[in-house]
């Protein structure tokens, strides 16, 4: 067993003497501090292990006293913090105590984090420079510090991810409304489809009406042609209708020429008989002859005067079919010639038309092209811009969905490390509190003990100085 001597034994070389009550108080402190659990150690300023109870041999992994004894505690310390070692024993040196925290690997490999709390002891009957270094581990308050701090960085994490999930509602809501902005437009787009499309429909509709127009102008033209057949063929139906009723007129120029001459034939037939009834009166002789003559003149007169009253009759009947005729010729003239007129009216006033419908024609064809182009223009671009926004909705939808999905499972994963920090947080709450416990126990024991050793000491020496037979011999450490 590891012994920590603040003061020596005293064996007398002739005979035993009988113990003390100082120095049954000595041995019981000194049983006292070995079996003390809390670890302590008497140390050279020069870092050089002098003394250390059973609890400090365990902290730094030694079974046997030899191990530790007469070692550096620095070859305990991980290499990068020893020279916190000597800024310890530099300020016990001036201040008288100070503390430290440093991590050690033990003789067994194990890592410890540790608070060393030193306190300069007064003069030594060895004469060594020292210092009682009491060691307290730290490792479980430095885990829930750790933890503590991973708690934090947890609640940062999760307040983080709280903004971020805030700001990715946000930014949702911000793209629901900038969803909603789009789908107004493409609603809007939509509705200017349909209004261009009413509009191709409508231009669609002018130019079948330009069609029928154009039909209409065809017709017009061919109805035209008609008329002007029509008229050509009346105007030859009015020449051969002159013709026929100067051929009539002149047939009857040469019957009444005929009857005139038969009539001038019988009028000097008449004066020719006239001569013979003169000459047939004076000849009384030959009055029968005359009478009879007379009579063959007579009858011949009556047959003439029949025929020229026929012919006559003839004549005016000639010349009431040529009047008749020349009135229907005159009259058909008249006719064409209103025909002619109405037709030229028409082909003028067809022409107006043909020429107004042209050219309106020609000005709604310049504007249903325009238009056209310009709606098939602005389909396009409506189209166009519809399939960017669609793809635009799409790719933020998505990322969008992925942001929300990472949040969640991000969420998902702080809330899990929260509940689990939380847990060991608990439970590293109730360890430091049993440790602070235990710790206070300690330190309350460790003062007791240090002020018993201080009072032990100062005994001890007043023994030694009041008895001169006694010996001094340094403290050592013994098994």
């Amino acid at each position: 067993m590891a012994t920590l001597a603040f003061a020596p034994k005293v064996a007398d070389a002739s005979a035993a003497v009988p113990q003390s009550d100082a120095d049954r108080e000595v041995e019981r402190l000194r049983l006292l501090i070995e079996r003390q659990p809390t670890c302590l150690m008497r140390v050279g300023l020069d870092g050089v292990i002098l003394a250390a109870n059973d609890a400090a041999l365990g902290q730094l992994g030694a079974s046997q006293l030899g191990e530790a004894l007469g070692h550096p505690f620095s070859q305990w310390m991980v290499p990068n913090q020893r020279e916190r070692w000597w800024d310890l024993a530099k300020h016990v040196r001036e201040n008288g105590a100070a503390s430290v925290e440093c991590d050690i690997v033990d003789l067994a490999g194990r890592q410890h984090a540790l608070q060393l709390q030193a306190v300069k002891q007064p003069g030594h009957p060895d004469g060594v420079e020292s210092m009682v270094v009491a060691v307290r581990e730290i490792s479980s308050l430095n885990r829930l510090e750790q933890a503590l701090q991973d708690h934090e960085a947890a609640s940062r994490a999760l307040a983080d991810a709280k903004e971020r999930l805030e700001a990715h509602a946000k930014a949702r809501a911000a793209d629901a409304e900038e969803r909603l902005r789009l789908e107004q437009m493409l609603e809007e787009t939509r509705a200017e489809r349909a209004r261009l499309e009413g509009q191709v429909a409508a231009l669609s509709a002018e130019a079948e009406k330009r069609t029928r127009l154009e039909r209409a102008l065809e017709d017009a033209r061919a109805e035209k042609t008609r008329l002007e057949a029509l008229a050509n063929a009346l105007a030859a139906e009015l020449e051969e209708h002159r013709a026929r009723a100067g051929e009539e007129r002149a047939k009857a120029d040469e019957e009444r020429t005929k009857v005139e001459q038969a009539l001038d034939q019988a009028r000097a037939g008449q004066a020719q008989l006239e001569a013979q009834v003169g000459a047939l009166t004076a000849d009384a002789q030959k009055r029968a002859v005359v009478a009879e003559a007379l009579e063959r003149a007579l009858a011949e007169r009556t047959r003439l005067e029949t025929l020229a009253n026929a012919l006559a009759a003839e004549l005016e009947e000639h010349r009431a079919r040529a009047g008749e005729e020349q009135a229907r010729a005159e009259e058909e003239r008249i006719k064409v010639e209103q025909a002619l007129d109405q037709a030229r009216a028409g082909q003028a006033q067809l022409e107006a038309q043909v020429g107004a419908l042209t050219a309106e024609l020609e000005e709604e064809r310049a504007k249903v092209g325009a238009a056209l182009e310009r709606a098939l223009a602005e389909k396009t671009r409506l189209e166009t811009l519809a399939n960017a926004l669609a793809a635009e909705l799409e790719d933020e939808r998505a990322q969008v969905g992925a942001a929300l999905e990472k949040a969640l499972a991000e969420k998902a994963q702080l809330d899990a490390k929260l509940s689990d920090q939380e847990t060991r947080l608990v439970e590293m709450e109730a360890e430091r509190r049993r440790q602070q416990a235990r710790y206070a126990e300690e330190s309350a024991q460790l003062d007791t003990l240090l002020a018993g050793a201080v009072r032990s000491v100062t005994m001890a020496r007043q023994l030694v100085k009041g008895d001169p037979e006694r010996p001094s011999a340094a403290g050592r450490v013994t098994e």
